[in-house]
């Protein structure tokens, strides 16, 4: 298991050499592997994980729906090369009142500096530590294509101190977490990818897995609202700073859905776990 810090210098080697490694970009996978095609949208590091179009696609329900009207304080996590934060700035625009970025690597803060200009306030961290951003501030946290490279303990380090500076009720949505069982083989093949790497010799970049019932559970201990889970991430609404549950006298039930569109379709299937035994 890795910390921020080494994480952030496995990133900085990645943004270093990612010219050279003629990335495509990334379109989805089966049972078979993981699917790339020849894009023009890959030009900078990071690009090759999705296209723009499916975030921006997908963002817009999501500030429609937490985010309607007025200025925005939003918080990412993660930027990397800045391909979602292009995204948000276009969405948002002149909504955005403070926009503040969490990463740990400077190589990928300087693509994404590149790409938004001063439009983004980056902090650069070597560990999970956001100290320096004040208490209930934010409207919206987005975290896009980093959580599954944070490890276990630092994103329930992160939900802690999330609570802190979200404000009660404001979402953190965090999408290509890697969540097994749930019968999906996009992150299967992301398990199978990494051991095949390992076996091999090959650097790569650190990955996180997690079950769906942990995650349902943790969210829940640190006291969120879940509003979904889906295949590959979750919408949870923060409970303020004080909001652990460190017991669950009850069974926990959350909605869930293959897709997060499901969360404006209202397509949901409760599932529950069973309490804590006493």
């Amino acid at each position: 298991m890795k910390d921020a810090s080494s994480v952030g210098s496995d990133f900085d080697v990645y943004a270093k050499h990612w010219k050279s490694s003629e990335m495509g970009l990334e379109v989805g996978g089966d049972a078979e592997g993981i699917k790339t095609v020849d894009s023009e949208e890959v030009k900078r590091a990071g690009d090759e994980w999705g296209a723009q179009q499916q975030l921006l696609a997908i963002y817009k329900p999501l500030f429609e729906k937490y985010i309607p009207n007025g200025d925005a304080n939003f918080l990412e996590i993660g930027p990397g090369g800045g391909r979602a934060s292009e995204c948000v700035i276009s969405l948002l625009d002149e909504r955005l009142k403070d926009y503040q970025a969490i990463d740990v690597s400077r190589e990928y803060v300087k693509v994404a500096q590149e790409r938004v200009g001063d439009r983004v306030h980056f902090n650069i961290i070597d560990k999970v530590d956001l100290s320096a951003l004040p208490a209930d501030h934010f409207d919206f946290c987005l975290a896009q294509s980093s959580w599954s490279h944070i490890n276990l303990y630092d994103q329930l380090r992160y939900l802690r101190e999330l609570r802190r500076i979200m404000k009660v009720g404001a979402p953190v949505t965090v999408i290509g977490q890697f969540i097994v069982g749930l019968g999906d083989d996009w992150t299967w093949n992301r398990i199978r990818n990494r051991i095949e790497k390992q076996e091999s010799g090959r650097r790569g970049i650190f990955h996180e897995v997690i079950g769906v019932s942990m995650l349902a559970e943790f969210l829940t201990r640190f006291g969120y609202t879940i509003d979904i889970i889906f295949r590959n991430g979750f919408v949870a609404r923060s409970g303020g700073p004080e909001a652990d549950k460190l017991t669950i006298s009850e069974p926990i039930s959350f909605p869930y859905a293959p897709s997060l569109f499901g969360l404006f379709t209202g397509e949901l299937e409760t599932f529950t776990l069973p309490a804590s035994p006493k």
